[in-house]
C-alpha cells in the first residue's frame, strides 16, 4: 500500500470560499453560484443541466 506524501497532501486542493447555500431553500439558478469566482448572470438565473464532458465525467455548468 502506497503511504501518502504529507509534503503534497494540500497543494493540490482548491480553496473554495463563501458560505454553503442552505439545502432546504437552495439559491436560485445555479446552487454553487455564490461560491463560484467565475458567476455570471445567467448562472444566478438559470439552473445548468447535467452534461458529459468526458467518458463518464458528469458536468453541471454553464460555462463547460
Amino acid at each position: 500500500m502506497p503511504e501518502p506524501d504529507p509534503r503534497h497532501r494540500d497543494s493540490q486542493k482548491p480553496v473554495v470560499r463563501g458560505e454553503l447555500p442552505d439545502p432546504v431553500r437552495p439559491p436560485a439558478g445555479c446552487r454553487f453560484h455564490p461560491r463560484c469566482r467565475q458567476a455570471r448572470d445567467v448562472c444566478r438565473k438559470e439552473e445548468p443541466v447535467l452534461k458529459e464532458v468526458g467518458e463518464g465525467h458528469l458536468v453541471a455548468c454553464h460555462l463547460s
